[in-house]
């Protein structure tokens, strides 16, 4: 991965390699990169996790635009970080294009909607943020120990003060055998289509929420979920709230 950054013909960037504490012969070759360039800059101390390590990143980083990679994840090109930095504009929040990679067979995976993004995630790999994403949305939730980019990807597609956008630039060679792709995370998959309905409760149509919540009641009671019935009974009051306020009738909002 430094080698690519290395490589690129735009130097305008600062690489932050966060180490949670490796036995390997990582810090030696990040040394190496820190001695011949200060936009290498290493850090190692404990962590929680790859998203803990990628909040802290969020906070140390100097610059506007935040992209994160895996170790083993590469830059797709020589001119990868020039045609990002071409791309985006004041207007934009968040900038993503695709990524390559032999686990999904070649390029993944194009322009995402609301409906795409509940069975896909955008690999983070592909994702260019404005970190005024992070101020406003907060930073990744370290309880999704496998998937929270695809919990912070729902927070910020599904938001309207979010402006998104895709661009047709592979970013990256995205690295096989990660933590996503070898464990699945059954916190976030048990959560999965209620942190999409809570997060979108601004944007869904009353029809999709009623819909997938009562999908949910259904499941829970099948399998007798508790912990699932808890959660549907929570979340009602979370995504509805601004029915009352608009003082809009069942009658108006079943036909909505």
């Amino acid at each position: 991965m430094l080698e690519s950054v290395a490589k690129q013909t735009s130097q305008d960037y600062e690489i932050l390699m966060m180490d949670g504490g490796s036995s390997d012969d990582t810090a030696r070759i990040a040394q190496t990169y820190c001695d011949q360039s200060a936009r290498f800059r290493f850090f190692m101390e404990p962590d929680g996790g790859v998203y803990h390590a990628m909040n802290k990143g969020i906070k140390i980083a100097k610059g506007q635009w935040l992209l994160f990679l895996g170790s083993d994840d590469l830059l797709y090109e020589d001119e990868t970080l020039e045609k990002l930095t071409s791309a985006v504009t004041d207007n934009d929040d968040v900038v993503y294009g695709n990524v390559f990679s032999t686990r999904f067979g070649g390029f993944y995976d194009g322009e995402f909607d609301d409906e795409k993004l509940i069975d896909k995630n955008i690999s983070h790999q592909a994702i260019l943020f404005n970190r005024r994403v992070f101020a406003i949305l907060g930073a990744y939730d370290p309880a999704y120990k496998v998937v929270a980019d695809w919990e912070f990807n729902f927070r910020w597609f599904l938001s309207p003060k979010i402006r998104k956008r895709h661009i047709d630039v592979v970013v990256a060679n995205y690295a096989d055998g990660g933590l996503s792709s070898r464990q699945d995370d059954l916190l976030f998959q048990r959560n999965r289509m209620l942190l999409y309905v809570r997060h979108g409760k601004d944007r869904l149509s009353f029809r999709t929420k009623s819909t997938i919540l009562l999908a949910e009641f259904k499941r829970a009671l099948r399998g007798r979920n508790v912990r699932l019935l808890f959660g549907i009974l929570t979340t009602i009051p979370r995504v509805f709230w601004l029915i009352r306020l608009k003082r809009t009738s069942f009658d108006e909002a079943s036909r909505a």
